[in-house]
């Protein structure tokens, strides 16, 4: 089970220049290394200008702001006092250690930075959620089907934070290298779940939300679909003897 939080209730900021820095993590320094190239693949992705792709004449506006969250994951984790937006002049958020490493599949529900990250994504903190991530994704093999459900997550943090800068040809190139990532492990793994999503399911929303794109419009932020986890039950306290 989640756990309550008070509302997100921060102001949005008009667009910037540019969406995300391409950045080596301490894990991924090595110059030079095939692991190096990869992990900072998704980074690069990311890092369009948006000067070329800008949907001018939007502004955010309080209907894009995101709802309410009422479920946390990682409660021993406050969240940001403020948004980060690249490009705006902003000093970037220190970056946070995460406890637990190193960090397995198989005991998703103690990998710290998934599930701080999922409480930074649902609260719209999407720059903070990709960043959290990407330290997880970094560690992992990334032709796992694991990596790539992680990959698919990171790339729809990117495409939501350029619904808030709104730039409808970021939104559309990461909106659809999203999908597409997650559809390489639905085929490979139809009843995907790992890391307690259910993928298809999360496939199916994102579908729907990115509709508003083949009418050349930016979806609602405020009704982004939030990330849903299945944890599990905890087991029962054994009988006592009579």
């Amino acid at each position: 089970m989640g756990y309550p939080v008070e509302p997100w209730t921060r102001s949005l900021n008009p667009p910037g220049e540019e969406l995300f820095e391409v950045e080596k993590h301490p894990q991924t320094q090595a110059s030079g290394t095939e692991e190096s190239e990869k992990a900072i693949e998704v980074a690069e992705e990311a890092a369009t200008d948006l000067g070329e792709d800008r949907k001018d004449g939007v502004e955010v506006g309080p209907t894009q702001e995101p709802a309410s969250v009422t479920v946390r994951y990682c409660r021993e984790l406050d969240l940001p006092e403020s948004v980060f937006l690249p490009g705006l002049g902003s000093a970037r958020p220190e970056e946070r250690e995460y406890s637990g490493q190193p960090w397995s599949a198989d005991n998703w529900q103690e990998i710290e930075p998934w599930l701080f990250g999922v409480d930074l994504f649902n609260a719209g903190y999407f720059w903070e959620a990709h960043e959290a991530w990407e330290r997880v994704w970094a560690s992992w093999p990334k032709d796992s089907a694991e990596g790539l459900l992680l990959r698919g997550c990171i790339q729809a943090a990117a495409a939501l934070l350029k619904v808030r800068l709104n730039c409808i040809g970021g939104v559309r190139k990461l909106s659809a290298r999203s999908l597409k990532t997650w559809q390489k492990v639905l085929e490979d793994r139809p009843q995907a779940n790992g890391l307690g999503l259910d993928l298809s399911c999360l496939k199916q929303r994102f579908e729907a939300y990115w509709e508003p794109l083949a009418d050349d419009q930016l979806p609602n932020l405020g009704e982004f679909p939030r990330i849903d986890l299945v944890l599990a039950e905890p087991e029962p306290e054994p009988r006592r003897p009579v």
